[in-house]
């Protein structure tokens, strides 16, 4: 049910996201899975049915990380930890997940050194038309 060109846009702006951080590891490392989550579900609002999100993709680095003081505010227009930047890439593709009924998070694993952006989308025919 995923948008195809929505979808290829969002891995493309997060492992393009991903290639930076990683630019100056001597050992870089990106990773792209996919896993059924069965557990994940979000509610549509005040009395909406819960909405199954068990596709996940997750793009992974082994990167510095977002700046701590930016973490909550990553996906709003404008926000950027980049010299360059203009901050909408973000904000673009968790626009993009949220109009394919889907979420997308992120998390920092410290005592690894990675970050992760998960993307969590329903499965075909499970959100009503």
């Amino acid at each position: 049910m995923a948008n195809p060109d929505s979808l290829v846009q969002v891995l493309l702006n997060l492992m393009s996201n991903a290639r930076e951080a990683c630019q100056h590891h001597p050992a870089s490392v990106i990773t792209v899975r996919t896993r059924f989550a069965s557990g994940i579900q979000v509610h549509a609002g005040p009395g909406g049915k819960p909405l199954r999100l068990p596709i996940e993709l997750r793009v992974t680095d082994n990167g510095p990380g977002i700046d701590p003081a930016l973490r909550d505010h990553i996906f709003e227009p404008f926000v950027t930890g980049k010299k360059n930047g203009q901050g909408l890439g973000l904000a673009l593709v968790q626009k993009l997940v949220r109009e394919m009924n889907g979420r997308i998070t992120h998390d920092r694993d410290e005592a690894r050194g990675q970050t992760h952006f998960r993307i969590h989308l329903p499965v075909a025919g499970s959100v009503p038309s």
